[in-house]
C-alpha cells in the first residue's frame, strides 16, 4: 500500500509542474488571432457564439487507462513441522481518468481569455503543441535578432528604425500580427527602397507584446 501511495504521489507532483506549462502557453496565447489560435492548440471541438464579436471555442479530451503497479507479499507458515517463508509479487491495477477541457474566448478575431479543466495525461496532447510553439518562436527571434544585427552592420539603419517607429504607432489600431506586419513592411520599403520580411515580423511581434 504504501508503494501504491508513493506512486501516485509522484505522478501528482509531476503532473503538477506539466500543468503549470499548460497555464504559462495559454497565457501567451492572449491577443494572438484565432489562426494562430489553432495553430498553436489544433482546430477546436466546438465554439459558442456569445454575440456577433465573440465566440468562445472549445478542445477537449477524455479517455480511461491504468496503471500497473506491483505488489510484494510475504507469507510464512509450516509445512508440517517445518518452517517456510516465500515472497510473492503480483500486480495491481489502479483505473485513471484523463481528461482535459480548454476553452478560450475570441472578441474580434482576438483571443483574449482562457479556462481550463483536466489532468496531466488528458492535457498532454496540448501541452506538447504549446511547448513546440515556443520552441519554434524562441528559434525565429534569435534568427531575427540576427538579421536585425546583420542589417545594421551593413548601415542600412533606415530601414529597421522605419520598422520599428511604425509598428509602435500603427500597432494601436492593428492588432493583428499578419496585417501589421505587411503594413509597416510596405511603408519602408517605399520610403528607404529597402525590403526584409522578417525583420518587419520582428517589430510587429515586439510591437503587439509590449502593448
Amino acid at each position: 500500500m504504501k508503494k501504491i501511495l508513493l506512486m501516485l504521489c509522484l505522478i501528482v507532483l509531476s503532473g503538477c509542474a506539466a500543468l503549470d506549462d499548460l497555464q504559462e502557453g495559454l497565457t501567451s496565447l492572449e491577443g494572438v488571432s484565432r489562426e494562430e489560435l489553432f495553430s498553436a492548440l489544433g482546430y477546436p471541438d466546438g465554439q459558442m457564439q456569445i454575440d456577433e464579436h465573440t465566440i468562445v471555442y472549445v478542445w477537449g479530451k477524455e479517455f480511461h487507462t491504468s496503471y500497473g503497479i506491483p505488489t510484494t507479499q510475504h507469507m510464512t507458515g509450516y509445512m508440517g513441522t517445518t518452517p517456510f517463508s516465500m515472497q510473492t509479487t503480483d500486480m495491481q491495477f489502479i483505473p485513471v481518468n484523463y481528461m482535459c477541457s480548454i476553452k478560450y474566448i475570441v472578441k474580434d478575431g482576438i483571443a483574449s481569455q482562457w479556462e481550463y479543466s483536466g489532468n496531466t495525461g488528458g492535457c498532454k496532447s496540448y501541452i506538447e503543441r504549446l511547448k513546440s510553439r515556443d520552441n519554434t518562436d524562441a528559434v525565429s527571434n534569435k534568427k531575427n535578432v540576427s538579421i536585425l544585427r546583420k542589417e545594421n552592420s551593413l548601415g542600412t539603419q533606415a530601414y529597421p528604425e522605419c520598422l520599428k517607429e511604425q509598428a509602435e504607432r500603427q500597432s494601436a489600431a492593428i492588432k493583428d500580427f499578419n496585417a501589421l506586419s505587411d503594413s509597416i513592411e510596405r511603408i519602408c520599403s517605399e520610403q528607404t527602397g529597402y525590403k526584409t520580411h522578417n525583420l518587419a515580423k520582428f517589430y510587429a511581434r515586439q510591437a503587439l507584446e509590449n502593448k
